[in-house]
């Protein structure tokens, strides 16, 4: 698709490494420049909207004692050789008791994080001052009433638009909104959509790329995907 004799530079920007192509072609400069956009995006989107929690100890107590958390998100743990955490059962936790867990996230003297795989109740406790009642608990719920729903459940007739409104199909049969954000994650817009199958609803936003995700009562919002408005994506 692209012609042998380019020569590939790689540099740092800001942090962020950037590849630029060289060619005689001006086409497939453009082509290539847009593709590592895309992949920046791609990025940007995963990073944005990930759930993560932390539990710290500031004193001789976990703050929060209690989190509540879903399938899928991210729990980040502050431990030390002082505050040692494990994880124990239900009885152990209720007894101030120390007696690690089989299976559970074992014994952690330094800082940690665990992803949760299943509904329930896990049971935490300083390994040191148990017995003084230093102990936490996560209960975790299922992401939500129903599993993602697929990518062509909800989503908009066209990822690039010109004029002030988008169109929505809708196969859900639930209501929901419409999530839109800038390039830094911030929401610049929340649209409601309705339960019919295909609707138009007003968007007013400038002209730029942003990311967009579709929020459906009763079920995980949808993976982000990227806006194009008023910008030719050819």
């Amino acid at each position: 698709m692209f012609s042998t004799n380019l020569t590939w530079f790689n540099h740092c920007n800001a942090g962020i490494n950037d590849y630029i192509c060289r060619d005689k072609s001006t086409k497939n400069f453009k082509l290539m420049k847009k593709f590592y956009l895309t992949l920046s995006i791609i990025s940007l989107s995963l990073s944005a909207f990930a759930t993560q929690f932390s539990i710290t100890t500031p004193g001789f107590f976990y703050q929060p004692q209690v989190t509540n958390a879903a399938v899928g998100d991210t729990i980040n743990f502050q431990a030390s050789g002082t505050h040692p955490c494990v994880e124990v059962s239900q009885s152990t936790w209720m007894n101030n008791d120390n007696t690690p867990l089989a299976g559970g996230f074992g014994f952690h003297n330094s800082n940690f994080s665990i992803v949760i795989s299943a509904p329930g109740t896990i049971y935490f406790v300083c390994d040191n001052h148990a017995s003084s009642g230093m102990k936490g608990q996560i209960v975790a719920t299922a992401s939500n009433v129903a599993e993602v729903i697929g990518s062509n459940a909800v989503s908009l007739l066209s990822s690039s638009i010109t004029s002030n409104f988008a169109t929505v199909l809708n196969t859900t049969g639930v209501n929901g909104t419409l999530e839109i954000f800038d390039m830094s994650g911030k929401r610049v817009d929340l649209i409601p959509v309705t339960s019919e199958v295909r609707q138009q609803v007003p968007v007013e936003l400038q002209k730029g790329i942003f990311l967009y995700r579709f929020i459906m009562e009763g079920v995980k919002p949808t993976e982000t995907a990227r806006l194009f408005v008023g910008t030719d994506v050819r």
